[in-house]
């Protein structure tokens, strides 16, 4: 039997062909859109310990300044060198040099607490792989011997040889953390410690101090408390992602 197809026959695989064209259109145009870029955020005010101090960035993502209600330190890049200018309404107060390492970390700092540079304190920075703190050596403008404190790893968190530290083991290190907070203040945000996880308690001596942190729904820490025994300090941040 010879079949004919009619007008009202082809319509349908006309459709179907539309259809399917359509189909592996969308497809393929569903497997080539870029996925959503994650935000980029970076904490932008540390309020804790009486003082609220707010951070602002450069184009390159690094600090530019830091301002509290009685200080202003402005940061200088050049190389693998960082300059910070600390002022109090102008005035000068210190000026902190860092030199940093072919990874980022801080190799050496030198602190200048008059303009003439006299007066000095200085500390070498000593990593294992470039990455990991084994020792650091202070000096100052008025002589003596050396001061030393010295450091070891396991399991990708560091450990000072006075002291101990104890880790979370299902939180990463991230913005927030204590040793952020070391570093922020201590080292003006530059790069020293950087362990895998984020620090729970420190114990020096028979004082014991354990760190809690609150997150937000993205797992950025919003606050740090550290407490010894009653007493707590609580640490706020704040955020601006791009």
């Amino acid at each position: 039997m010879k079949t004919i197809l009619t007008k009202s026959n082809t319509l349908p695989i006309g459709i179907l062909l539309l259809c399917l064209s359509l189909t592996i259109a969308c497809s393929k145009k569903k497997k080539n859109d870029p996925e959503p870029s994650t935000p980029t955020c970076r904490i932008i005010t540390v309020s804790g310990d009486g003082n609220t101090r707010n951070i602002t960035y450069n184009d390159e993502g690094k600090i530019s300044k830091v301002t509290t209600a009685v200080s202003t330190r402005t940061y200088e890049y050049s190389g693998n060198t960082v300059v910070v200018h600390i002022t109090n309404s102008g005035a000068f107060v210190q000026k902190n040099i860092y030199t940093l390492n072919s990874n980022g970390f801080v190799a050496n700092k030198r602190e200048e607490r008059n303009e003439t540079g006299t007066e000095w304190s200085n500390a070498e920075f000593l990593y294992n792989g470039g990455t990991q703190l084994i020792k650091i050596t202070y000096t100052n403008s008025t002589g003596g011997s050396p001061t030393i404190a010295t450091f070891s790893w396991a399991n990708g968190n560091i450990q000072p040889d006075a002291g101990a530290l104890e880790y979370y083991s299902d939180k990463p290190t991230q913005p927030g953390d204590y040793f952020y907070y070391q570093e922020i203040f201590e080292h003006d945000g530059m790069k020293v410690y950087r362990p895998k996880n984020a620090v729970k308690s420190l114990t020096v001596g028979s004082s014991t101090i354990s760190v809690m942190y609150t997150e937000d729904q993205d797992g950025k820490i919003t606050n740090m408390t550290m407490q010894r025994g009653t007493l707590a300090d609580i640490v706020n941040y704040q955020y601006q992602c791009d």
